[in-house]
């Protein structure tokens, strides 16, 4: 019975984190001061502090550890704040499904920390996971170059505009122009996207595996997941004071009620609960596998919520089930 508990919660998770990416998606416009990062973070860091406040006057919460706390703020700068940061980036640039799948080879990095820096040994099988996650990658990449167009948002009204701009016996040589330079500027915006997911999966994969070992000094996840999530806040509300986009931020965030981030604040607080939640019940190897249908999940829901926004071509869906094999592969190794 516990197994059972502990798979629905491992898809409850999936399925937060994959309605996340598409809530950032939607929500998400050119030209924002704010990818939805103050928003998500102030969710987080509200419901998990009201979780832990109910677990503490019940009396279900761990004894307080100082190394513990540094090691959970250290993974909540890697996760909740960098990797969050470039995840919500990457997806407005190259979509949410591309950029879940890249995300979704953290367990890549998490692999390599622990036999670098944590002197585990490396499997055949877990060698094995990560080539298929790389294989992933990789096709996400080519998938990525093949067809510029499909990583940006093109609409009718913007061509309209332009039509609208140009005088009539110079329409056709300025409009060749024009899909020159929007050819080379999609390009740009796939390079970049393809890149800030990438750092986006070493993030969350460094910081996963930060986040054990603060677990070995205070072993509660509820607390462990409300530290991260202030640290994510603090650290970024201090970066865009020192950057001076701090009023310009806020104002992107709260001059108008932002539907799509607050649901994503809370879709990202239930996946959290829910994957720590699973772990109580069930194997973390196995909860760790039906977590990563997360990439799948999106695919499916970009396509179901988002429609044309994004063109999933079949070379995504087959990246998609590399990746999400390779984690799997590494999950059980």
């Amino acid at each position: 019975m516990e197994g059972k508990i502990g798979v629905f919660f491992a898809f409850l998770c999936a399925t937060g984190l994959s309605l996340t990416n598409v809530l950032i998606r939607k929500g998400s416009g050119r030209g924002d001061a704010d990818n939805g990062m103050l928003i998500t973070t102030i969710a987080n860091v509200v419901i998990l502090s009201s979780a832990v406040a109910i677990l503490g006057f019940g009396g279900y919460l761990s004894s307080w550890n100082t190394t513990g706390f540094l090691w959970f703020a250290g993974s909540g700068l890697l996760t909740a704040f960098l990797g969050r940061s470039m995840l919500f980036t990457s997806i407005g640039r190259i979509g949410s499904s591309r950029a879940a799948a890249i995300k979704n080879t953290a367990p890549m990095f998490t692999v390599a920390m622990a036999v670098f820096f944590l002197a585990e040994r490396l499997s055949l099988v877990g060698i094995i996971g990560i080539g298929l996650a790389c294989l992933g990658l990789l096709l996400l990449v080519y998938e990525a170059f093949h067809d510029p167009r499909n990583k940006r948002e093109q609409s009718d009204e913007e061509n309209e505009t332009a039509e609208a701009v140009l005088e009539p016996e110079t329409l056709d040589e300025d409009t060749e122009l024009a899909s020159k330079l929007s050819g080379l500027s999609g390009v740009s915006t796939v390079i970049i996207g393809t890149l800030i997911a990438v750092l986006a999966a070493l993030f969350f994969g460094l910081g996963q595996g930060i986040r054990k070992v603060g677990l070995e000094y205070m072993p509660d996840v509820f607390i462990g997941a409300m530290i991260a999530s202030c640290a994510a806040l603090v650290s970024y509300l201090v970066m865009s004071a020192l950057l001076g986009r701090a009023s310009l931020v806020f104002r992107a965030s709260f001059s108008n009620f932002r539907a799509y981030f607050w649901l994503a604040g809370l879709t990202t607080s239930i996946g959290q609960l829910a994957f720590f939640t699973a772990i109580m019940f069930a194997p973390v190897a196995h909860v760790s596998v039906i977590a990563s249908s997360e990439t799948l999940l999106t695919i499916f829901l970009a396509a179901l919520f988002i429609g044309q926004t994004e063109n999933i071509s079949r070379r995504i869906i087959v990246a998609a089930l590399f990746v999400f094999a390779g984690a799997a592969v590494i999950a059980l190794s």
